[in-house]
This record gives C-alpha cells, structure tokens and sequence, in this order.
C-alpha cells in the first residue's frame, strides 16, 4: 500500500510539472477506444474485450500528457483447478482475469502530417487485476463447489503506440496498441483496438 501511495503522490507531481510547463498549445482531446486485451502469462489466454478512456493534454505541438482508465477481461487456463467436476469450457479454458488500470503517460508525436499522426508513450499506473474460477472442497457432507477469487492493485508501466486520421477538424479515427509491464510478470498484459478522438477544447 506504501508504494501505491508513493505512485499516487509522483503522479500528481507529474501532472502538475508537465502542466506548469506548458507552451501555447493547450489542446484538449477526448479519446474512448474498443479492442482486445490477453497476456503471455496464463495458460491458453483467449482475447477478450478491452476499453479505453484517454484525455490528451497537449504540452506543445508534439508532446502529450495523458491520463487514462482502461478495463479488459479474458479467460485463461488454470491446471491447479480441475477434476473433481469442475467445467472446462469448450474454448479450454477454465477461469477469467479482469484488469482495471489508471494511466499517467507522456507521448510523443513522432509522425506529425496534415491528416496523420503517429505518438509513442511510456508512463506509470496503478493496476487492479482480478482473476477468478471455480474450485471444490471436499467435506464429510459431500463435496461443493464455489467461485474462487483472487486479486492484487500494483504498479504497472505501460507502453503505447497510437495512430490517428483527422476526419474533420474536430474528430480523428485511429488505432491504439499497449502492453502492461509488471515487474512480476513481466508483461501483465497487450492490448489493440480502434479509437475515436474528439477535441473538446
């Protein structure tokens, strides 16, 4: 817990430096995102789905400050978890992570065209990744079953890359692609998908 509030008050830091040093370019834009989300870490992994909520604050013509949520979910395979009648779905899988993550990054515009745009970002967040199955234990009345949930809230560095068409001066179509590093892990999970920008200021 030490080390998220650590995170939280560098964040806040963060936002606040990066704030202060803005130039003539304050740009605000809106961006909310649908996609896929599956990590190299659990056993089958199936893609599941994936959201995303960005404000882009623009620092200067080509670098951006974003805060984001995202939330995703996919099944896995649990080997400690099976027998006893315990399902197994027809995909192979056997149990569900979540994952719900607030982002501070900063990006930076490496392709800047009059239509097209091409940004880079690396930052730090705060992760809740829950995963869940079902288990049984085995009592002198019988036998039960019952959903096992598990879960941990850490800091994860996520990386992006994200590509954007303007359509009007207002509205840009694009595509975003991330991955959670945890150290842990170490990769918690990637994630890509389609994204719609608005500029609200």
């Amino acid at each position: 817990m030490k080390k998220i509030n650590y995170v939280l008050i560098i964040l806040s830091l963060l936002f606040f430096f990066f704030s202060s040093v803005a130039q003539n370019e304050k740009n605000i834009i809106l961006s909310i995102a649908k996609g896929k989300i599956t990590t190299p870490y659990y056993e089958k992994s199936t893609l599941g789905n994936f959201y995303n909520l960005d404000i882009d604050y623009y620092l200067t013509s080509r670098s951006i400050l974003t805060s984001g949520f995202s939330i995703g979910n996919h099944k896995f395979f649990d080997p400690l978890y099976t027998g006893n009648g315990l399902p197994i779905y027809s995909d192979g899988t056997n149990a569900k992570a979540e994952y719900n993550t607030f982002i501070l990054m900063y990006k930076y515009i490496l392709l800047k065209k009059k239509a097209l745009n091409i940004d880079a970002g690396l930052g730090v967040g705060i992760m809740t990744h829950l995963t869940q199955r079902l288990a049984s234990i085995t009592s002198t009345s019988g036998e039960y079953q019952f959903l096992l949930q598990q879960g941990f809230t850490d800091v994860v560095f996520p990386l992006k890359i994200d590509l954007d068409y303007k359509i009007t001066s207002l509205l840009k179509l694009g595509v975003m692609s991330g991955i959670f590093i945890h150290p842990d892990f170490p990769i918690a999970g990637y994630n890509a998908g389609i994204k719609l920008s608005i500029l609200v200021k």
